[in-house]
């Protein structure tokens, strides 16, 4: 007999995002190999005082024949906490976002709630599927036990991906000559648990010649939620290593 999965995300299409886009595919993913009903919020984030009460009373009811409760990140931590409550003897999982950690590291009110409520949830969870060892670290540090978390990478649709464009369009886009060159792609804001600086110390300057980083988002404004932006300390990676921006 298959697990029956519901799976609660607070962030999810027609929203554009890449947690909403995870969600999204993990959702439909998930529902091709096994039972899965989906609450999902697709209307933004001024949405959720609705949709969080809405989505626990709806949980509540259907965790009485759902094995597994599966929440798309940390920020409904505490939901499924609350839920593990009622229904100790189903599993209850999240999927966990470096910025779900290290957001109880940021000051201001909003982040001493988080971490006062939402990292207890955590540890509160059967397990928590982390998208990142760093993420890992990160959650250690915050006094969640390691044995609770799984490191799974985010999976990639390369039917999805691979479109055959020349190399030349690819060279004109960036202005250098990419014709022999091994492409480095990533994408996402300029954050430090992102990686990106880290990645052009420690591994770049590994690599041969003929590799090429190409590094594509946006810096996070000032005061913004969350982690701050690391451009700067990426461009200093580049200066201190030597390397040809």
């Amino acid at each position: 007999m298959k697990t029956k999965i519901l799976f609660i995300s607070h962030s999810y299409p027609p929203i554009l995002g890449g947690v909403e886009n995870q969600n999204y595919n993990l959702a439909k993913n998930l529902a091709e190999i096994t039972p899965t009903k989906i609450i999902a919020n697709g209307r933004g984030k001024i949405w959720l005082p609705i949709f969080i009460p809405v989505a626990f009373l709806r949980a509540f009811f259907l965790m009485t024949v759902y094995d597994v409760c599966l929440v798309g990140n940390g920020v409904l931590a505490p939901l499924a906490a609350v839920l593990k409550f009622f229904h100790p003897k189903k599993k209850f999982f999240s999927v966990v976002h470096g910025l779900d950690i290290t957001f109880a590291q940021k000051k201001g009110l909003l982040s001493k709630i988080y971490k006062e409520v939402n990292i207890p949830s955590l540890k509160k969870l059967d397990k928590l599927f982390m998208v990142g060892n760093f993420t890992i670290e990160e959650a250690v540090k915050a006094g969640i036990p390691k044995n609770k978390c799984v490191f799974i990478p985010n999976g990639v649709s390369l039917t999805m991906l691979r479109k055959k464009v020349p190399r030349e369009v690819l060279s004109k886009l960036l202005g250098i000559e990419t014709k022999n060159k091994k492409v480095i792609l990533r994408l996402g804001r300029f954050v430090p648990h992102k990686g990106t600086a880290w990645f052009i110390r420690e591994v770049m300057p590994k690599l041969s010649a003929d590799v090429i980083l190409v590094v594509a988002g946006h810096k996070v404004v000032a005061q913004t939620a969350g982690d701050p932006s690391n451009f700067e300390d990426c461009q200093k990676a580049i200066q201190e290593n030597n390397l040809r921006l």
